[in-house]
This record gives C-alpha cells, structure tokens and sequence, in this order.
C-alpha cells in the first residue's frame, strides 16, 4: 500500500495561456490558445491529416460514390460545379473547408460566386483523381468541351496535370453517350412503314396473234393460227393498302349530270 499523500504537479511553461483560457475563456479563445502552442499544433496537424484521408476514403469509396465517380450520361449531362462543390462540403466538411481556404481571398469583393465554386471543385477533383484513377467525372467533362473544340493536341499536355481523361477513355464514353441516338428517328421510320404497307402488283400480259398461209393448201398443209402470250408482273405507282374500305358518302354517280358535264363556257 502507497501511503496517501498529496501530489502538486506544474504544467510547462507554453501552457500557462491554454490553462487560464480552459478556466475563464470561450470556445475560440481555448482552441487559439491550443492552437499557438508548437506541440499541441503538431497533433491538431496529424488529427485534421487523419480525418482528410478519412474523408477523402469515403468519398473514393465504391459503395457510396460520391459524384466524382459517376460517369455515366445522365450524370455528366446533370454535372456543374456549384452542384460539385455543394456535395463536397455536405460528405467532407474539413476537404472543402481547407480548398475553400485555399482558392479563394475573402478580403477581395470582386470574386464571382461562380468562379469560387469552379477553383474549389476543380482543385478537389484534381486532388481526388491523383489519389484514385475512378474520380474522373470533372475531368471527362472538360475533355468532351476541349473535343469539340479541336483541341485534341491540347489533350496530350492536360492529362499528365490530371485536368483531362486520356483519349481512349473519351471515345469509349463518347460511343457510350451517342449509343441510340437516331432511335426515335428509327423507331418512326419504322412506324410509318407498318402503315402504309407494301405496293401492290399487277400482272400485265401481251398477247401476239397472226395467221400463217400456205402456197399450196392441201389436206395436210393447211393456214396455220399463232398465238403467243407474254406476261410479267409489274409495281403499282401507288399503293391502295392506306385506303379505307368504307364506302364514301357520296358518289359520282349520285350527282347530278350538270355538275360534271362541262358547259358550253367551259368548251
């Protein structure tokens, strides 16, 4: 058994200002004291790094994708950098806030809203891509923009700075997105065909008819009938399958005679 005693012990020096603001100071002032002490910096430091690489994880991960890893073409068509950014800060606060530091200036008033959206989420897509090969919806989106520009030799220089997807990536998403895309077209082409059916046919024939005669007719030499039939079948101009088999209300033949005989003014 240790005999009861009591035990007084110091804190250092570079504590002196922490122990006074846990007693009498606010949240702010405990986390600044905290904060300008080297040793104590050093574990925040290692901390914030730890829960970076956390967040970072769950963003790359497979069972969660973040919108980073989306590629498909409801995606990349529905992407933008506000949406972006907004799912950064919502899934990694402490990322988005250290980016947010990072790219913009909050003394300057002439920064856009929109551009520090586009600076922050580009900065995290560039940051997510080096750390997985998957993270590549920013990226692609840019290289389909550069594409249709003509910029192709420009590809080659972007892709080691990872801010494009590397050619064979974008033609096989490009097949991907442009998969289907007359199908409507097709599909009504092929529904007026259904309706208007086939032409139908005709046969036409043509007959040659002559009389040959003899010189001498004789009992067994008598005139000689030829007859010959040539027949083909032909394509109507116009097809009559589209027309309804009702009969019309009124006909030709229910009119009156002057109605269709021309007079004599019109002679």
């Amino acid at each position: 058994m240790w005999p009861s005693k009591s035990v007084e012990k110091k804190l250092p020096e570079d504590f002196d200002s922490l122990a006074k603001m846990l007693v009498r100071g606010t949240y702010k002032q405990i986390a600044t004291a905290a904060w300008k002490n080297e040793k104590l910096r050093k574990e925040f430091i290692q901390l914030m790094e730890k829960e970076i690489n956390r967040e970072c994880t769950q963003l790359c991960s497979k069972k969660n994708p973040s919108i980073l890893r989306m590629t498909s073409k409801e995606s990349i068509l529905t992407l933008t950098f506000e949406k972006l950014s907004g799912k950064l800060s919502k899934r990694a606060p402490l990322f988005h806030s250290l980016l947010v530091a990072a790219c913009t200036n909050p003394r300057s008033k002439a920064t856009e809203p929109q551009n520090e959206f586009a600076s922050v989420a580009m900065a995290g897509a560039v940051c997510l891509r080096s750390r997985s090969k998957f993270m590549i919806a920013a990226q692609l989106l840019i290289t389909i923009f550069l594409y249709h520009a003509n910029w192709l030799a420009m590809l080659a220089r972007l892709y080691p700075l990872r801010l494009v997807t590397s050619h064979t990536f974008l033609y096989k998403k490009l097949d991907e997105y442009g998969a289907d895309h007359d199908k409507e077209v097709l599909d009504r082409v092929a529904a007026q065909g259904s309706t208007t059916g086939t032409k139908s046919l005709k046969i036409v024939f043509d007959n040659i008819d002559y009389n040959q005669k003899v010189h001498y007719m004789t009992e067994q030499h008598q005139n000689v009938d030829h007859y010959y039939v040539t027949y083909m079948s032909v394509e109507n101009r116009v097809s009559g399958n589209h027309l309804s088999d009702e009969l019309p209300t009124g006909g030709v033949m229910k009119m009156e005679n002057g109605k269709c005989i021309p007079s004599s003014a019109d002679n």
